[in-house]
């Protein structure tokens, strides 16, 4: 293949001995055969192929040897000097120069730097597209998971167990009886806080008792065996001293 005609300047000023007489364009790599008489040039591309199929010249059929290629320098001056356009003149180049001139424009040619900039900027918005569509599907899956999850929570407060409430009598230390509502599953340390502030006393000065014995702090008033309507009572923790060491003496009596 050598030069079209297309990116010629003017193809029809062009002398018939620069153009390859297999492909009929403009000499691309020009080359003949060093080891015979003929010296017929053709596009480097061209000769070889044809010297695939048979090791003679195409014009006068005498041998060639591919190893015998050489370049044709003289009619490589000659095509230099040709002027022809960018390569990119369906782009939008209007480029004209020198063939020798051409690729130093074509490395920095502008008309192909936006080409490029506008394919580039193409695929940034399509890719932007896809992301939007990408980002509004997970939108709508993060809603639906958002509704279940709203749905989950009504169904988990709907089967919630309620809390085991009950009433604990108490009485003071006048006799007036209290209610106090708390849950079995409560330890006694926070019924002991209630009755502290109900009968606005130290929680370490008493000790709350159920059936004349104290309760551990840290048990649970279900453990204790405390129910519904119970009835704890108040004692100081002195006179559980005092109990305890009369105790022992009662125990002495015949």
């Amino acid at each position: 293949m050598g030069l079209p005609d297309a990116e010629l300047a003017d193809p029809t000023s062009i002398s018939g001995s620069l153009r390859c007489s297999i492909c009929t364009d403009v000499y691309w790599d020009p080359v003949f055969c060093g080891g015979t008489p003929c010296q017929h040039i053709f596009c480097r591309d061209c000769i070889e192929k044809a010297l695939e199929r048979r090791l003679r010249c195409p014009l006068c059929g005498l041998e060639m040897q591919p190893e015998q290629l050489m370049p044709s320098l003289i009619v490589q001056n000659l095509l230099d000097e040709l002027m022809v356009r960018c390569k990119h003149l369906a782009l939008g180049c209007i480029w004209q120069g020198c063939l020798q001139d051409r690729c130093e424009h074509e490395r920095g040619c502008l008309v192909l730097a936006n080409h490029a900039f506008l394919e580039e900027n193409q695929q940034l918005r399509a890719e932007n597209q896809r992301l939007k569509a990408e980002n509004q599907k997970l939108r709508e899956v993060n809603l639906e998971n958002q509704q279940d999850l709203s749905k989950i929570s009504t169904q988990l407060r709907q089967l919630q167990v309620p809390d085991n409430r009950v009433n604990i009598f108490c009485k003071n230390f006048s006799g007036r009886t209290y209610v106090f509502q708390v849950s079995l599953n409560e330890k006694v340390a926070e019924l002991k806080q209630c009755i502290s502030k109900k009968f606005d006393l130290e929680p370490e000065l008493f000790k709350v008792m159920y059936r004349l014995r104290p309760l551990p702090e840290n048990s649970v008033l279900k453990a204790q065996g405390l129910q519904s309507e119970s009835e704890v009572s108040v004692c100081i923790t002195s006179q559980m001293k005092t109990l305890a060491q009369l105790s022992p003496a009662k125990d002495k009596r015949p």
